[in-house]
């Protein structure tokens, strides 16, 4: 008999309950930052109306949490079939995300339970990042048990910048080019405004004036025009107005402001762990992008860091863009983990989606880039002797 009891979570309401417990749990291990928080996880489930669909799976010992796994059901259609998916409550607002767990045992236990689950096909945990306990616990039990039938492939690649030091010496290890673009071009356009400021909306009571600010900026940002603007995706812009009030008044979030000639050109809003930072949405005004707004803003932050005289990172998220990689000192891998049920139906979805797929699109990239039959043959290359 299990030392352990498990308790799926099927309804926001009861995921409320286990606050207290939730955060106790992500504390006590190396996943402990904002994203990870029931904080987090609540505002993101109301307002992606996730409520209808949990899935969380729990493990308890009497009263206290030991394991979670932050589960929702999602259907995908595939040329008229219906794949039934387990996936984590996580969209596109989200740095990543993984299984609480402390010990091989609970990751097995957690896994055991998903398989008691009904209705579902394939487990889909995107962006786990690859050094952590958890992820190598869950690697490790796909690599081992016969019984679980798992498919492990790359993820995002985020970069990230480690702040020792101090900021002089940070700018002292870049090149000269690298170095003079960031005081003679960055830093110093800014300077040919007719006023600028710099300044950090923080405190709990600004919640309002925060969210106005990130609406209004990425409205006339380059976002705008492609239709990733906060208020044109409905989803995104009720998370930010549930959790912003609630991770200003605990500390969880910081958000930089920059303002030209008495516009407000752009902002930088990082979620907070001590001196750890994780940037989770940056929107400048293009039309003043003359001054470099999201540099200036990004150097605002690191300046800051370093100025704290303590170790820690910002951590840019997403994938590796240019622009990251230039501040970046460091890659951050992830996993993508896929489980696959044990049903005939779950099994044959898979071999179609993993196995039968990519057998067909190498016959057909094979015979996309065969030569044309008859007629001259293509000219030689080289030396044909």
């Amino acid at each position: 008999m299990s030392r352990y009891q498990v308790r799926v979570i099927n309804s926001l309401a009861e995921f409320r309950t286990i606050g207290d417990q939730w955060n106790r749990l992500v504390e006590a291990t190396p996943l402990d930052h904002a994203y990870m928080r029931h904080e987090w996880f609540s505002c993101w489930i109301e307002a992606y109306n996730a409520g209808d669909h949990l899935a969380v799976v729990t493990l308890w010992q009497g009263d206290s949490l030991v394991a979670a796994a932050p589960l929702r059901r999602a259907v995908e259609s595939k040329r008229g079939i219906s794949i039934r998916l387990l996936k984590f409550l996580q969209s596109p607002v989200s740095p990543r995300c993984n299984i609480i767990s402390t010990t091989p045992d609970q990751m097995q236990q957690i896994i055991q339970a998903m398989y008691t689950l009904p209705d579902w096909d394939l487990l889909i945990l995107e962006n786990l990042e690859e050094s952590m306990p958890s992820t190598q616990q869950l690697a490790g039990l796909i690599a081992t048990e016969k019984d679980i039938r798992g498919r492990i492939t790359e993820g995002r690649q985020s970069p990230f910048m480690s702040i020792t030091g101090t900021w002089d010496d940070y700018l002292t290890s870049l090149n000269s080019a690298r170095r003079g673009y960031i005081k003679n071009e960055c830093m110093k356009r800014l300077t040919k405004a007719k006023s600028h400021s710099l300044y950090r909306l923080h405190a709990a009571q600004d919640a309002e004036n925060v969210f106005v600010v990130m609406h209004d900026v990425s409205g006339r940002s380059w976002k705008g025009a492609e239709g990733s603007a906060i208020g044109q995706l409905s989803a995104m812009q009720t998370f930010y107005e549930l959790y912003l009030p609630i991770a200003l008044r605990l500390g969880h979030i910081d958000v930089w402001v920059l303002e030209i000639e008495s516009i407000i050109a752009g902002f930088d809003c990082c979620l907070t762990n001590g001196n750890n930072y994780s940037g989770i949405r940056s929107d400048y005004d293009t039309q003043l992008k003359y001054y470099h707004p999201g540099e200036n803003m990004r150097i605002a932050v690191i300046r800051r860091l370093f100025d704290s005289g303590k170790p820690g990172e910002y951590d840019m998220g997403g994938d590796a863009a240019l622009y990251k990689m230039k501040w970046a000192t460091g890659i951050r891998r992830h996993l993508n983990i896929t489980i696959v049920n044990d049903t005939w139906r779950a099994k044959g979805i898979a071999f179609s989606r993993y196995t039968l797929k990519p057998i067909i699109e190498r016959i057909m990239k094979r015979t996309d880039s065969a030569p044309p039959t008859g007629g001259n043959p293509p000219p030689q290359q080289g030396n044909t002797a």
